[in-house]
């Protein structure tokens, strides 16, 4: 077997299979020890995560995982490929369908299972590139005990403040990082055969699990992408920076792009950089962080090019170097040129755990073996109390709940019951969950980095919190919630259940607007609307044309909700006949137009009369047709994606040859050198 990190110089044995699988079964038990309650939940009551995303995609996803498809659940609808990553919705699905489990219990048993991953794959990996499983194993297992993280990075958040903490078990069960985990299991395997590639790119193996590897870390999760560049950089660096290693790094890249093509777009790939940006407000010490980050690559790289002949700690001190970077920077000088800097400290954690142990090796094997025991014993006995501290605390994380109880399930069902077909707004984590119950179509709901349309994220703030309106709060409130169709609201206060509370003044439409369902602390209450379609025909001169600047921007607005409401005007109503057509039956005349509260994306397509019409964008993102008709004018809509999505649905074919096609390239290159 080729190890071709550490073939630089190899004082140590080759690999062991047998000791290396027991070392594997002592893991996985230790880790299935930890979290074993979690295979056999239904509800954890965790409504603060995003488990309601994914459970809402898994449920309601249907056939859209095979075809460009319209998603109207979420932000005012958008393409399902939006919604989410893919491949924690796609396996919770397919556990539910094989074992007849709920969703949610599927759901849970996926987590398990993606926990106790996480280190069997970065032994395996650890294993493979250093023929030494013995350190892979004691750094697989101070991965899982410890928190380097909350040390050097506190989470502001929370403040445990403790290397002992079980913030893996955590992110993993409460908080939303159970795909994150999953790009990092994923990409561990990857590294392994990347890592291969650099030394002989002739193996046929090594290019196609190399790439199915990558590509699953990016499906697991965006972060995906940025783990596998940062390790393919360390690799890349780690084995001399070669010529030929370089270009194998890229062809796997633009093959694996290829492959997650479907799913990533580049409109949502840019889409997924302008909303982050807009979240994080880059400053402009982003360049000095980039900056920063460079050059201590690469006097890292230089450095460890005389302190160590072993190419595995060089690649480990390279990629910790590069994960590290962006929380330290962020935790300690405000600095972050990577979207969600401090969501890295996954990777750091990983990374510091592994460079620990193999930094010691060359120490360690230098004793003999009484001194190597007298140095594990304190350790084993350290180990020993993280296992029972983060047994007490998975005790305790993960309990059974009665969902039934939730203020999110309860709105949910009643919501759909009594208001079926009608967009509501429901704030927090009753807009995380609503899906994971129901089929009702929201205004928010989806996650702010995927989103669409820009406009409808400003709506949506300005109803929780337009700091500036004063007076107006809710007169404005109520123009923003008329314009994008919603028929009922609900409101949070500090005695409701539900999590995040993001109303600045829960009580604005109190007096206001009827009460349509009422708890302590929650309240829902009817929008007016002259109509409860989202098809309304207007005057061509009332249509909002440009893009508002913030909550306070209404003029348009006004002018566009008072078309909305005007009673001389035809009703236009829309009927949905699948997820992807909807029919509009209406009456125009001269100078009219008509407005769909739907988000505009370019894959929809109109016809008039059974001729095309030109559909266009609006200043708040939604959709406008003029079609050139008077009298009775049916509108059928059609959704296909555009060129773009269908185009990246025989993207992976086309990768499949790419891949062909590049290692013989590659091989004539090697030829020639």
């Amino acid at each position: 077997m080729l190890e071709c990190l550490v073939r630089l110089h190899r004082p140590f044995p080759a690999p062991r299979p047998l000791l290396a699988f027991l070392y594997l079964l002592a893991l996985a038990a230790l880790s299935i020890y930890l979290c074993r309650e979690v295979f056999l939940r239904e509800h954890t009551g965790y409504m603060n995560s995003m488990h309601g995303f994914w459970m809402a995609i898994s449920r309601l996803a249907g056939a859209h995982w095979l075809v460009p498809a319209w998603w109207p659940y979420w932000d005012g609808g958008m393409p399902f490929e939006h919604t989410y990553a893919p491949l924690v919705p796609a396996a919770t699905r397919c556990i539910a369908g094989l074992s007849g489990a709920s969703i949610s219990r599927a759901f849970h048993a996926l987590a398990g299972f993606i926990y106790c991953l996480g280190p069997l794959t970065m032994f395996i990996m650890a294993w493979r590139l250093s023929a030494a499983p013995g350190y892979g194993f004691a750094a697989a297992v101070a991965y899982s005990l410890t928190a380097p993280a909350q040390l050097l990075a506190p989470e502001d958040r929370f403040r445990w403040g403790s290397v002992g903490d079980a913030w893996r078990l955590y992110l993993n069960f409460v908080w939303d990082e159970a795909p994150h985990l999953l790009a990092l299991a994923l990409a561990s395997i990857a590294m392994i055969f990347l890592a291969r590639l650099l030394a002989d790119g002739r193996r046929r193996r090594d290019w196609l699990l190399g790439v199915v590897f990558a590509a699953g870390a990016v499906l697991a999760n965006p972060f995906g992408f940025t783990i596998l560049a940062m390790a393919a950089v360390s690799l890349w660096l780690a084995s001399g920076a070669r010529r030929h290693g370089l270009v194998r790094m890229l062809a796997v890249g633009v093959v694996v792009y290829l492959l997650v093509s479907p799913f990533y777009p580049p409109s949502l790939v840019a889409a997924i950089g302008t909303n982050s940006r807009l979240h994080d407000a880059w400053p402009a010490t982003s360049i000095a962080a980039a900056g920063v980050a460079a050059l201590g690559t690469m006097l890292l790289w230089l450095a460890l090019r005389r302190w160590t002949r072993d190419g595995f700690v060089r690649f480990l001190a390279l990629f910790a170097w590069l994960v590290s970077g962006p929380p330290l920077l962020e935790t300690w000088l405000g600095w972050h040129y990577l979207p969600q800097a401090n969501r890295y400290k996954i990777e750091m954690e990983w990374a510091l755990a592994l460079l620990a142990a193999f930094a010691a090796r060359g120490l360690i094997g230098r004793f003999r073996w009484r001194w190597r025991v007298l140095v594990c014993l304190p350790l084993v006995w350290l180990a020993g109390r993280q296992i029972a501290v983060q047994r007490g605390f998975a005790k305790t994380v993960l309990r059974s709940v009665d969902i039934r109880q939730t203020v999110e399930y309860r709105a949910a069902l009643w919501i759909e019951r009594h208001l079926p077909g009608q967009r509501v707004m429901a704030p927090g984590s009753m807009a995380q969950w609503m899906n994971a119950f129901s089929g009702v179509g929201q205004l928010s709901g989806g996650p702010f980095s995927t989103t669409p349309n820009l406009v409808q994220q400003l709506a949506v703030d300005a109803i929780y919190r337009n700091r500036l309106a004063g007076d107006r709060d809710a007169a404005l409130s109520l123009l923003w919630l008329k314009a994008f169709g919603v028929e009922a609201v609900a409101t949070t206060g500090p005695a409701s259940q539900e999590f995040w509370k993001p109303f600045t003044n829960p009580e604005k439409f109190h007096g206001r607007l009827p009460v349509l369902w009422q708890e302590p602390g929650t309240t829902l209450y009817r929008v007016p609307q002259r109509s409860s379609s989202l098809a309304h025909v207007i005057p061509a001169t009332a249509s909002v044309t440009r893009r508002p600047r913030d909550g306070l921007d209404t003029a348009e607005l006004e002018r566009y909700v008072a078309a909305l409401d005007d009673a001389s005007r035809p009703v236009a109503r829309l009927r949905w006949t699948g997820s992807n057509r909807a029919v509009i039956e209406t009456q125009l005349a001269r100078g009219e137009v008509v407005s769909i509260q739907v988000n505009y994306h370019p894959g929809w397509h109109a016809r008039v009369n059974g001729t095309e019409a030109a559909i266009h964008r609006d200043g708040l993102g939604l959709m406008r047709i003029e079609p050139a008709c008077q009298g009775a004018c049916p509108i059928e809509l059609i959704y296909d994606g555009g060129w773009e999505f269908r185009l990246c649905r025989w993207l992976p074919a086309a990768a499949l040859l790419a891949l062909a096609a590049g290692r013989i390239v590659v091989w004539h290159i090697d030829k020639l050198q």
